[in-house]
Order: C-alpha cells, then structure tokens, then sequence
C-alpha cells in the first residue's frame, strides 16, 4: 500500500478522542487525541508487495520491541512527529512538548486529571501544534502522542480501556477550560472495517467546547497500535473551520506508524536484530 493509500483509509472512516494542550492526548490510558481517520500506511516493504497486506506484515518483531526505558526513548525521539509532518501552515504550540511525567487520567465523574504516568509504560512524548488564527477563522489545536508500554498485551489492554472511557463518558470535561461532548468510539483488529496497516486501531469523535473559542466545533481522535507502541494524533477543530481539519490526521500518523513499523516491523531475514542488554539503559 502507498502511503497515499494510508492517507485515504485514514480518512475513510471514523470515530475519535480528543482533548486539551494540558490532558490533549491520550497517549496510553490517560492522554487525550482524537482523530478521524484510520492510517493506514505503505512505504518500500510493503508497496513492493502486489499482494494484500496480512497480520503478520503487519505485527511487530518481539525481538525489536524496546525493553528499556531509554531504548523507547530513542525510538519515540526516531519516530516522533515535527509540526511540518502536519503541513506547512503547522507551527509549534506553547508548550511545545508535554513533559515526560504528564499524563491524564480520566476520573469517576468523567473530568480528566493529572496522574501518574503508570508502572507499565516505558516512555511516552506528546506534543502540540497549532493552525494558527487568520482570516477570521480560530486556531486548529493539534496534538500527537507516542507512547511505549513493556509488553504488547500491556498496550493491547491500555487500548481497551480507552475504549470503555468514551463509552463510560461520552461527555467528559478538559483542564484548561474545554470540555467534549457526544464521543462516539470505534476500534477494530487487523481485517476489521478498513485495518489493513495496524494490529489495531481506536478512534473517537465528537464536539468540544472551549470558554475562550467557543463552540461547539468538531473533533478527531485516532489511535493506532503496532507491538507495545500505541501512536495517536488529535484535531480540534475551530471557528470558520468545519470538516477541513481532518486533514490534519492522517499524514502524520500514517508516516509515524510506518517509521515504526519500519523499526519494530517484521525481520526480512531469519535473524532479527535483538537489541543488547547494555543498549538504551
């Protein structure tokens, strides 16, 4: 698959989550993204293949998986989206990057807090981006996460809990002054729907509201998973603005999805590349 093909599966169909610069990703279980579109992505391994893509195309090689802390790092640093990945009206936001203890929790009354960044997670980044305001239209906020988790099963089940969140809290109030409203989630396996580039996908949509910019506007959240790495990109739309945010989805997941699936992909030989016990402490 090419990546223009990614690109359109992307935002063929969708649901999403979103949220704010403070709680504005949901990275593993307590950042806040949303998205529209489902990644699919292509690059040499695959657009060379002429036949469809299978699971196993697809899957992570255990073997390359990041088991340290620093060895996730250097990964989500390799992978990591910059603001021109979004297209070239994209700038930082302010902050720019989340620090590395961030991370949102989603409580018993459905308002997102501060946490702990939980015991079965390796490494996690988040940054903001920004459409900025012009020509009467608002701000498009962007946000991307990528976040490593020990095991495949642990990000498999951070997965499912950010499924049972939107559906627990289909409206769910933000720090900073917005809330969303109306999520509506979907998640599917490889072979489900449109998956044919990730072992799964999770995406959200809805409206949100800020006290500042008003509302509602639309909004877009779409994760994807490959092995123990969860990756996710989050529109909030704006004034004047409408629909034409999803645009801003599917590039820069589908290109973060293949960058790592290019790292952590299946071995092209019999002997895949463990990394050493010293590497990445």
């Amino acid at each position: 698959m090419a990546a223009a093909s990614v690109c359109g599966v992307l935002l063929a169909g969708c649901t999403s989550e979103g949220d704010t610069e403070d709680t504005s990703e949901k990275g593993g279980k307590g950042n806040k993204e949303q998205a529209s579109p489902s990644p699919s992505p292509s690059g040499s391994r695959r657009a060379a293949d002429p036949e469809a893509p299978t699971l196993a195309s697809v899957q992570a090689d255990p073997a390359k998986l990041p088991k340290k802390a620093g060895q996730a790092r250097d990964l989500i640093a390799a992978v990591m989206a910059g603001p021109e990945l979004f297209g070239p009206e994209v700038v930082r936001s302010s902050p720019y990057e989340g620090a590395p203890e961030d991370w949102a929790v989603l409580d018993e009354d459905c308002n997102w807090q501060q946490g702990q960044v939980p015991d079965d997670i390796l490494a996690t980044r988040t940054r903001y981006y920004e459409v900025p305001a012009a020509d009467g239209k608002g701000p498009i906020r962007l946000t991307a996460t990528v976040t490593v988790y020990r095991t495949a099963e642990d990000a498999d089940w951070a997965n499912a809990g950010m499924l049972e969140e939107a559906m627990r809290c289909p409206d769910q109030q933000l720090r900073g002054g917005e809330r969303l409203t109306g999520l509506v989630s979907n998640a599917s396996h490889f072979g489900e729907a449109q998956n044919l580039y990730a072992e799964d996908t999770l995406s959200e949509s809805g409206e949100y509201v800020s006290e500042t910019l008003g509302g509602p506007y639309p909004y877009w959240w779409t994760q994807v998973r490959t092995g123990s790495v969860l990756m996710s990109v989050a529109v909030r739309s704006a004034k004047g603005r409408g629909d034409e945010s999803t645009a801003f989805l599917a590039k820069p997941l589908s290109q973060t999805l293949l960058k790592v699936q290019d790292r952590v992909g299946p071995a092209e030989s019999g002997q895949p590349s463990e990394p050493s016990e010293e590497e990445g402490k």
